[in-house]
């Protein structure tokens, strides 16, 4: 991997960041998640990178986003009845 590679794939990873930032519900969700402790940039990056299983391609910013709900919610307290 040379260096165009890599400039690349820095350039990529600040662009995708860049974005959270500036997208509202993203930011915030992203926020809870690392504040709470439940999942890592890192771990948040790896997400935001996986492929659909039907489609083959990156998920969506819409499937992302869901995601990150279920990760929210599942680390809420369950009710007591």
């Amino acid at each position: 991997e040379g260096y165009d590679e890599t400039w690349k794939k820095i350039h990529n990873t600040f662009n995708i960041l860049q974005r959270w930032h500036n997208d509202h519900e993203l930011y915030h969700k992203i926020g809870y998640l690392i504040a709470s402790n439940v999942m890592t940039l890192g771990e948040i990056f790896t997400l935001s990178q996986k492929k659909n299983r039907e489609t083959k391609k990156k998920i969506t910013i819409t499937d992302f986003k869901a995601a990150l709900d279920r990760k929210i919610k599942s680390s809420m307290p369950k009710k007591q009845d």
